[in-house]
C-alpha cells in the first residue's frame, strides 16, 4: 500500500516494492493468499495495533509505555512518531540527547495509573523551578513557598499539576502545559 510507515523509508530496498508480487515473494513466500486479492493497494489499517505501546510522556522527562496514551496519538498521521514498539526507539526520536537516561525510567501505567517506574513520578511534592527555566522539580520546595496564601499556587502533588499550573518546557524546547 501507500501508506506504510515512515521508517520504512529509510531503508527502502527493504522494505518498499513495485508490486504486491514482489513483496510477497519476499516476506511471504509460502502464503497462497498474498496479495490478499481484495486489497486495492491503499493501506487503510495500521501496520500494527496495540493496546500498549510507547509514547511520549510530556509529563515527565521521558518514554511511558501503557494504553492510556491521548488518542490523537493513534490517529494515522501521528502514530508513526508516536507510538512505538520498543523504548529505544520512544527515547531515539524524543528524548535522543538522553535516551539512556530515558529508557531507564520507563513509566508504566495502566488505564491512567502507574504500575511501575520510577518512583514518586505521579506523587511526593513537585514545584516550579522558577530559576528561568520552565520546568517543575520534586523535593522540598523553599519555605516561602510553603506559607499560607503560596501552597496552593506552588506546590502540587504531581509533576502535570505543577506543569499544569506552571508551563513547562520540556528537553525539545517544546512549551508544555
Amino acid at each position: 500500500g501507500r501508506n506504510y510507515p515512515m521508517w520504512m523509508n529509510l531503508s527502502p530496498k527493504h522494505y518498499l516494492y513495485q508490486t504486491p508480487e514482489d513483496c510477497c515473494t519476499t516476506w511471504y513466500p509460502y502464503e497462497q493468499k498474498c496479495p490478499l486479492t481484495e486489497d486495492d493497494g491503499v493501506q487503510e489499517g495500521y501496520f500494527w495495533v496495540v493496546d500498549e505501546a510507547f509514547y511520549p510522556n510530556w509529563k515527565g522527562n521521558g518514554c511511558s509505555h501503557g494504553n492510556d496514551y491521548p488518542e490523537w496519538m493513534a490517529d494515522p498521521t501521528q502514530r508513526d512518531t508516536h507510538l512505538f514498539k520498543t523504548a529505544k526507539e520512544c527515547c531515539d526520536l524524543w528524548y535522543h540527547s538522553n535516551s539512556a537516561l530515558c529508557q531507564d525510567n520507563i513509566v508504566y501505567t495502566s488505564f491512567g495509573k502507574q504500575v511501575g517506574g520510577p518512583a514518586n513520578f505521579n506523587g511526593g511534592t513537585w514545584y516550579p523551578s522558577l530559576n528561568g527555566i520552565r520546568q517543575c522539580i520534586d523535593g522540598t520546595p523553599p519555605g516561602w513557598m510553603l506559607a499560607e496564601g503560596y501552597k496552593d499556587k506552588y506546590v502540587f502533588d504531581s509533576h502535570a499539576e505543577c506543569c499544569k499550573a506552571h508551563t513547562c518546557e520540556d528537553i525539545r524546547g517544546i512549551i508544555l502545559g
